[in-house]
């Protein structure tokens, strides 16, 4: 009974330690504290997310992107995409992982307006709705990836875009 009171005891101050509300009065974890799923959601089942699953949407997202850093997308809007000179690689993330799992867990496919991290980082978001056929038992990642990944077609390869500076 001591290392459950223990347990509870260390998450509640981890919890605790971060008032999402301070830094943006919207920001998903501040106007949805709780884990469950929103009003909107109707048979709703949180995906797990194996370690190779995220391996896998971090590799898969890290070639497309390499892609495009090597000049080879063509497609885009008005122009190609640019080449980069210094595009960083992603790494998995467990509280912005967190943050898109609660935004998710309302069932409310539309952006939010404030996903800023603890130490002020803002994240970009892209969502996609889909759902698990009968005989499915976990989502397809690798067509996720891909079809998030065909919105390049929509990026203004003449924007230039800010510097990583992560």
């Amino acid at each position: 009974m001591l290392r459950l009171f223990v347990l509870v005891a260390v998450l509640g101050v981890a919890a605790a330690a971060t008032d999402y509300c301070k830094l943006c009065p919207d920001h998903v974890m501040c106007k949805y504290p709780s884990a469950s799923p929103g009003k909107a959601c109707k048979n709703y089942k949180k995906p797990t997310i194996s370690a190779s699953d995220k391996e896998l949407i971090v590799r898969l997202h890290n070639e497309y992107r390499n892609k495009v850093a090597l000049g080879q997308e063509k497609r885009g809007k008005n122009n190609p995409q640019p080449s980069a000179s210094n595009m960083r690689k992603i790494s998995w993330d467990d509280e912005i992982a967190t943050y898109a799992q609660r935004w998710a867990d309302q069932c409310t496919f539309e952006h939010d307006t404030c996903h800023t991290t603890k130490d002020g980082t803002v994240s970009g978001q892209n969502l996609l709705l889909g759902g698990l056929a009968p005989n499915q038992t976990k989502p397809d990642w690798t067509a996720a990836v891909k079809i998030w990944y065909e919105e390049v077609k929509d990026r203004d390869g003449s924007l230039n875009t800010k510097p990583f500076n992560g």
